[in-house]
């Protein structure tokens, strides 16, 4: 996959536009827009993790203190994450020595820059609340020889404020990697002051963040009490050796184990409370699952 001519960037807004030239396959086709399914189906894993190596050079401008820079080089992409309305959401490292994060919209074809971090990191798993206020990313830590000697936790879970951006959270620091996605929410953005997060890790449990919001200023979108979002927590799953999110219905699909295998779903709703609507005991080896991973290009765990 390529991207074809350069996006034009406006220094005025987060808002960049394609202006009809969007990324393309060999055959001429929008991969991105493909990845939204007929009558708004989304397939939530489609665009997960999936690396693009920009080859042909294009002009941009990186926005900088008190200066804008153009140049032209190769741009390394990352796909993230599909959203429930299809945005999808994707890292790439800037030219001065930074990473960021945008979300591209297949039905108005266009970019919008979320967030960037002061330096290179390499993004493991984000999500976007409904409303554009919140950001959660998980950031894989340098593991290199000379890192292994300093206490670092191997995996950096935040929740940031992007509206605008402002404070950063740490959620979690863990040694295991963590995939994180916020519920979809039915509400008009002016009422909505909460946001609900799933954490999922791969020491195999599941959490669900209950995010209280204020407004500041009549339009600064802050965190209420973020020092007590550790108490804010459910474990909705514990123990898990493969689980799946089906973003479009709102499921969570999961393989637990203790005397046997039990295949469960959790349907969560419109007041962000959740249900077991689904078990069923499975007839599987004892040895079937042995470790839990993250698979790439898929919003799935797997287990080995």
């Amino acid at each position: 996959m390529c991207w074809q001519s350069g996006p034009e960037w406006h220094r005025g807004g987060e808002t960049f536009h394609s202006a009809g030239r969007t990324p393309s396959s060999a055959n001429g086709s929008d991969p991105l827009r493909s990845m939204i399914p007929e009558e708004g189906v989304v397939n939530s894993g489609a665009a997960c993790c999936f690396r693009m190596s920009i080859k042909n050079k294009f002009d941009k401008k990186e926005a900088s203190v008190c200066r804008v820079k153009e140049y032209s080089e190769d741009v390394d992409t990352r796909i993230l994450n599909t959203e429930r309305d299809g945005s999808v959401l994707y890292s790439w490292k800037g030219a001065t020595g930074t990473t960021r994060i945008g979300k591209y919209d297949p039905y108005t074809k266009q970019n919008k820059l979320l967030y960037t971090f002061d330096k290179q990191v390499c993004v493991s798993s984000c999500s976007l609340n409904k409303e554009e206020t919140l950001l959660a990313v998980s950031l894989a830590q340098n593991t290199s020889a000379q890192q292994r000697l300093k206490p670092i936790s191997r995996c950096l879970t935040l929740l940031i404020e992007i509206h605008p951006i402002n404070n950063t959270k740490v959620l979690k620091a863990v040694d295991c990697r963590v995939k994180v996605q916020f519920l979809h929410q039915e509400t008009e953005w002016k009422s909505a002051l909460e946001s609900h997060l799933l954490l999922f890790t791969e020491d195999g449990y599941v959490d669900l963040y209950h995010v209280l919001l204020s407004k500041q200023e009549g339009y600064r979108v802050v965190i209420s009490n973020p020092e007590r979002l550790s108490r804010a927590v459910e474990r909705i799953i514990e123990d898990f050796c493969w689980v799946q999110w089906d973003g479009h219905t709102q499921r969570l699909y999961c393989l637990t184990r203790k005397d046997k295998f039990l295949l469960r779903c959790v349907q969560f709703y419109q007041n962000h409370s959740c249900d077991t609507v689904l078990e069923l005991v499975l007839e599987l080896p004892a040895n079937a699952f042995r470790a839990v991973r993250f698979e790439a290009c898929v919003f799935a765990i797997a287990s080995r």
